[in-house]
């Protein structure tokens, strides 16, 4: 669906938010450059639909909006991206950017607005969350939309890893369980390994010992990592609850699919409030991160060590190599990228708890993934 953009202006004591203009591309994106790192700002795109924000008559932030279809005649309205310069950080526009955002899709008459948002963007979640936003866990989407969920993800690209939350603009008057989300996080990796038997040149063979294993394999490793975080954050009287990180299933899927390649995708845990303050809780948050990670760790080392103590029988070769392979790669995702799109593991917890800490541990993950898939 087309939606043709309409004319919008807001004024302020020290602010205008009106449409962008064609000629003020260039200066929009430039903006863009200079307030995200390369890895978010290299997929930024336009659309008919931009309003900028004015601050002494120079443009000092932008939202980036999306208008598409739904199923039963419906209208979406999502923003794709909300950002204001470090200079003016503090003085409100990001809160009138998203109140601008309301009205121009209420203006368009949209029946779904929607967003997506980082688990540890704080700021951005306090201002969607006070304006009637929600994050609507992967079960409830399902619910919510049922086979238009896969159109929706597209439309909103929620399909690509960008360790996101899918959030609406709507009262969710039940809420949804966190052990229920676990539980579909684990199957639906595990559909997910399985799916790679598609490929002769993974090795991987659709068979009931190979569903048995990773099945095995998968719930000791998710397991492991949720008790000892979920203790960590119970003894530092931190309130946390499990997210899955969804948007990550449909890139571990196509990376699975087009490469080979075997991307698990565990999901983290998050306070249970849905407005908090990152900076506040940074410390327990990275403690809480670093055990989960360890435990890990520790756990694919020990597996790597098993042949040098024992004789694997025969018929379980094949789940030991599973274990040490999703070992490997759960401990390298886990710690050693800190950064865009993987920031939904635990490495930026912990660099940003101790960076010698984590660069021990990267020492260590890194290790052993090199000796898993190159020297054994």
């Amino acid at each position: 669906m087309k939606q043709n953009a309409i004319e919008y202006l807001k004024t302020g004591d020290n602010f205008k938010i009106r449409n962008m203009k064609k000629e003020e591309k260039k200066q929009v994106r430039k903006l863009v450059w200079h307030i995200f790192p390369v890895t978010e700002a290299w997929p930024f795109r336009f659309t008919p639909h931009v309003l900028v924000v004015e601050h002494d008559e120079k443009i000092v932030g932008a939202v980036v909006l999306r208008i598409f279809s739904m199923p039963k005649k419906k209208k979406g309205g999502f923003v794709e991206y909300i950002f204001t310069d470090s200079e003016v950080r503090g003085m409100g526009f990001g809160q009138r950017l998203v109140e601008a955002s309301i009205e121009y899709f209420e203006k368009q008459e949209v029946d779904e607005m929607m967003t997506q948002i980082k688990g540890d963007n704080t700021s951005s979640s306090k201002n969607f969350s006070m304006r009637g936003f929600t994050v609507l866990s992967p079960g409830q989407q399902v619910k919510r939309y049922g086979f238009g969920i896969i159109p929706l993800w597209i439309s909103t690209m929620h399909i690509l890893a960008k360790g996101q939350f899918l959030w609406v603009r709507t009262k969710i008057d039940k809420k949804d369980k966190s052990w229920l989300q676990w539980v579909g996080g684990l199957i639906a990796n595990i559909i997910i390994f399985m799916l790679l038997s598609l490929r002769p040149d993974t090795g991987v063979q659709f068979n009931l010992n190979t569903f048995i294993g990773i099945s095995l394999i998968l719930t000791y490793f998710f397991s492991i990592r949720y008790i000892f975080m979920k203790l960590t954050a119970l003894i530092l009287k931190l309130r946390v609850r499990f997210r899955p990180i969804e948007d990550w299933f449909g890139m571990s899927l196509l990376l699975g699919l087009a490469g080979g390649l075997w991307i698990p995708v565990p999901g983290n845990l998050y306070p249970k409030e849905e407005t908090w303050t990152y900076r506040d809780i940074a410390k327990k948050l990275g403690f809480t991160a670093f055990m989960g990670a360890f435990i890990v760790l520790l756990s694919t080392w020990l597996i790597y060590l098993i042949p040098f103590m024992v004789v694997i029988p025969n018929e379980f070769i094949l789940w030991y190599n599973y274990g040490l392979y999703t070992g490997a790669i759960l401990s390298l995702l886990d710690i050693v990228f800190p950064f865009f799109p993987l920031e939904a593991y635990n490495g930026k917890r912990i660099w940003n708890l101790s960076k010698y800490i984590w660069m021990i541990l990267t020492g260590f993950a890194l290790a052993i993934f090199v000796i898993t898939f190159f020297f054994r």
